[in-house]
């Protein structure tokens, strides 16, 4: 017995193999493009920019989580540019059930779907004066880890509708995104955290040069502070005042770090200056007291 394929199924199979590669060919272009920029804002939009044109969405946004508010932020948004610094809980929607179960989902027809959802989106549409018809979100997922999610809007077709192989798509494009989205990430956290500790290392030059130099002999008193971090609230000065009299002072600062080293330089300008004219103790600490 002999067995033709059909033309039709040969013509779906080849579309099938089509869109495979052109899929193929967009996730690896989406990982060249974002290779190229650890940018966040740019990684945002590079990633947008691409899922939307490839789902074919009318409207798109990216919300990542907050850990400290427990919300989502809308942090980029095309064609709906309203929902920019938007915040949502993180129970809340489509995206919350994306969150929590880990997976892509599709409304296929909003007005259609569970009460909850049509509710969501009903009033979701109120604030932003936005009709929404059919709904795609997908969460990112980086190293085991939910960072957010993709949320796609309207199909650009008559009916508005996604369907079934667009969520597989959307499922398999999140993924590099997701990657791209946490890696930018860590570089924005890496060089914020290496600007503020450059920051902490200035002001610990600074609370050095406020502290008193160690004089040659026979000056009687000498002095060092080495803090726990790299700045700290101590603070110590001494001074020739003459007539074979000294005077020093030492105080502590409460707490550590770039607040306690503040109030330190305060105290020592204050302390350096009042007690060129000040010789009493106690009128001196009233002086400093009220001055600070």
């Amino acid at each position: 017995m002999i067995f033709f394929k059909s033309n039709k199924l040969e013509k779906d199979q080849k579309e099938e193999n089509l869109k495979i590669n052109v899929d193929l060919e967009i996730i690896t272009k989406m990982n060249q493009e974002f290779a190229l920029s650890l940018d966040l804002n740019d990684t945002l939009k590079t990633a947008l920019q691409v899922i939307i044109a490839r789902i074919n969405a009318q409207a798109a946004n990216i919300f990542l989580i907050n850990e400290k508010k427990k919300k989502f932020e809308c942090i980029a948004s095309l064609h709906q540019d309203y929902l920019d610094e938007y915040e949502l809980d993180l129970k809340d929607g489509v995206m919350g059930k994306a969150v929590q179960t880990k997976k892509c989902i599709r409304v296929g027809n909003v007005k259609k779907d569970v009460r909850e959802i049509a509710e969501f989106y009903f009033d979701l549409d109120n604030k932003t004066n936005f009709t929404t018809y059919s709904v795609l979100c997908s969460p990112l997922i980086a190293a085991n880890e939910c960072i957010g999610v993709i949320h796609c809007l309207n199909k650009k077709t008559n009916d508005k509708l996604f369907i079934e192989d667009d969520r597989k798509l959307l499922e398999t494009l999140s993924a590099p995104a997701a990657f791209a989205i946490r890696n930018a990430k860590m570089a924005k956290e890496m060089i914020e955290k290496n600007k503020i500790q450059k920051e902490v290392e200035i002001v610990g030059e600074i609370q050095k040069s406020l502290l008193s130099q160690n004089k040659k002999e026979p000056f009687p008193v000498a002095g060092i502070n080495i803090p726990a971090k790299i700045v700290s609230g101590d603070f110590y000065n001494f001074s020739d005042l003459g007539d074979g009299k000294y005077g020093f002072g030492i105080a502590d600062v409460s707490g550590k770090g770039i607040k306690s080293s503040l109030l330190m330089s305060k105290a020592s300008s204050l302390y350096r200056c009042l007690s060129k004219t000040n010789f009493s103790a106690a009128n001196l600490l009233v002086q400093l007291n009220n001055e600070i």
